[in-house]
This record gives C-alpha cells, sequence and structure tokens, in this order.
C-alpha cells in the first residue's frame, strides 16, 4: 500500500518509492474507496516501507483535540491512470482543500494507496512534529480563521476518475465552558497533496 500525503495541494510529492505488487490480475475490477476521519494517525514501519494506522475514528471531534485525521484508502488500483479528486468544505462550504492527484500503474500490476490529511484543531506544528514529523508533511495549512473557530460539520468528498464521489460528513464542536480563541493558530506549512509512504 502507498501512504500519500497531501502536500503541494495540486501536486502528489512521493515520499517513498515502494509498490505492493499482487500476482493476480483483475483489469475489469473497479478500485475500492473508503475515507475515515480520525484523532490520531499512527506511523507503522512494515516489509514495504510504513503505513498509516488510523486510531480513535468517528464522526465527532471538539476543539480540545489536537488534530482530525483523514484517511483515504484506494484499494486495487489497476493498470492505467487514476484520478482521485479530493476536495474538504468547511461548515461554511468554503473549499478549503481541492486537488486531483493521478495515480499511475504499470500492466500487470495492482497497488493499494492511502493518503494522509492532517486538520490542526488544538495541535500547532510543533506539538505536531513532536508526535511524530510525518505529521507536519500532512497538515492543512488553513487561511484566515482558524480551524477551531469553524464549527458545525465538514466535508470530505472524494471521487475516482468521473465516478460518484463518496463523502464523509464530520462535526467539530466546541467544549462547553472553553474558549477556543487562546490556542494558538497552526503555523503556515506547505499545502499538502496525496505523498505515497508505502505501506503492506
Amino acid at each position: 500500500m502507498h501512504t500519500k500525503t497531501l502536500a503541494r495541494l495540486l501536486v502528489p510529492v512521493a515520499v517513498a518509492a515502494a509498490l505492493i505488487v499482487l500476482l493476480q490480475l483483475a483489469a475489469d475490477a473497479q478500485a475500492r474507496l473508503s475515507l475515515s476521519a480520525c484523532k490520531k494517525a499512527i506511523s507503522r514501519d512494515t516489509v514495504y516501507g510504513s503505513e498509516w494506522v488510523p486510531r480513535d475514528c468517528g464522526n465527532r471531534f471538539t476543539t480540545q483535540d489536537p488534530y482530525i485525521a483523514l484517511v483515504i484508502l484506494v484499494e486495487e488500483v489497476r493498470e492505467g491512470q487514476t484520478v482521485v479528486a479530493v476536495q474538504l468544505l468547511d461548515p461554511e462550504q468554503t473549499s478549503i482543500l481541492a486537488s486531483r492527484p493521478t495515480l499511475t500503474v504499470d500492466p500487470g500490476r495492482i497497488i493499494s494507496y492511502s493518503f494522509l490529511l492532517v486538520l490542526p484543531v488544538a495541535a500547532d506544528t510543533e506539538a505536531l512534529a513532536r508526535e511524530n514529523r510525518r505529521l507536519v508533511n500532512a497538515m492543512i495549512p488553513v487561511r484566515g480563521k482558524p480551524v477551531r473557530e469553524r464549527l458545525g460539520e465538514w466535508t470530505l468528498s472524494v471521487g475516482l476518475n468521473r465516478g460518484t464521489p463518496q463523502t464523509l460528513k464530520f462535526r467539530l464542536e466546541a467544549v462547553p465552558g472553553v474558549s477556543a480563541s487562546p490556542a494558538p493558530t497552526p503555523a503556515q506549512a506547505p499545502t499538502p497533496a496525496p505523498t505515497p509512504t508505502p505501506s503492506q
């Protein structure tokens, strides 16, 4: 599996270049897509490189959560080119991220990819780096109002080629009695676009 981190908004950047090649061919089958929102993403080494392991997933988060890890899993990508259209909208339907990376697979190969997006809430760049520096590479820089002040329902939409997009909705809520304002605004970092860290 390739783990991809969104870096540079529209351009996928390879972090590690290893492939999982499955022996069977099934050219007529479609790639499978799954989305999840989690409180943590842990990097784990495998024989093929490394992979992101999501932890504590759900659809409700608070302004005290350090970040929200958005994991996009694209399995069994066949030969040819597959365009992954990614869009993240805040509760006011403002586009926070729009990206269309292309996955290219050689004939005879079947590959799985995973994309990691880190939406910073209470954590800043230094806090993310202390947990895992790779989280900083996956961080989405949000311009203007910080994430912790964008309360309500967020929408992650992902489509493959011209197929119907799959949507994941999750909510960011304030903690009663706790003001979101004093938290530091995340430092600016390169805008992420899906970049690979291979996994088993």
